[in-house]
């Protein structure tokens, strides 16, 4: 969802929900211009576990709090930015502006939105080819990102703006594809 701020700025703002045997309830904003960080949070639940994150953003400074899985405790987040950074969950949205392209390799600073951190995801063009969904069959480029939490393929359309086809997340053995799509 596009909106204007008070100063008149175009922001993203995305919201995403999940139930069943893990339930997430996630929320971004970040500049339309840039894709640089306004807000995040998190909630999320496997089982008996949760995580999450409430991330707020001021020009070159990141507060909040993120709570791991695995000690279920909050941790104060305080980072200095560096620029460009993104969110590690805006991934998808940074390179559908980029030249994608076949042996090319893309890095990009970013928050790690799970520990509360600074570090890098690389992308790296794999090739072209062809993807069926339940919305259709696109040419997409294949794109191997590497997050601090696991590699995952992402299957882009080959026109920009690339959107995403196809995601592939072998660690958690997952897949995630385009069920219709809009003109």
């Amino acid at each position: 969802d596009r909106k204007k701020t008070q100063g008149g700025e175009e922001t993203i703002q995305v919201a995403t929900s999940l139930s069943g045997m893990v339930s997430l309830s996630e929320e971004m904003a970040f500049r339309a211009a840039d894709l640089s960080p306004l807000s995040y949070k998190r909630t999320m639940q496997v089982g008996p576990r949760s995580m999450g994150a409430e991330l707020a953003f001021d020009g070159a400074k990141c507060s909040g709090k993120v709570t791991s899985m695995e000690s279920g405790e909050p941790k104060d987040v305080s980072l200095d930015l560096v620029k460009g950074t993104i969110l590690d969950a805006s991934i998808e949205y940074a390179v559908s502006s980029l030249p994608l392209a076949v042996k090319t390799t893309y890095r990009f600073p970013a928050v790690d939105t799970q520990s509360g951190s600074l570090g890098n995801i690389d992308g790296e063009g794999l090739e072209e080819g062809e993807v069926k969904t339940p919305a259709g069959t696109f040419m997409t480029y294949k794109l191997k990102v590497k997050r601090s939490e696991g590699d995952s393929i992402l299957y882009l359309g080959k026109d920009a703006p690339h959107f995403m086809v196809k995601q592939e997340v072998p660690s958690q053995q997952m897949i995630i594809e385009l069920k219709s799509k809009s003109k």
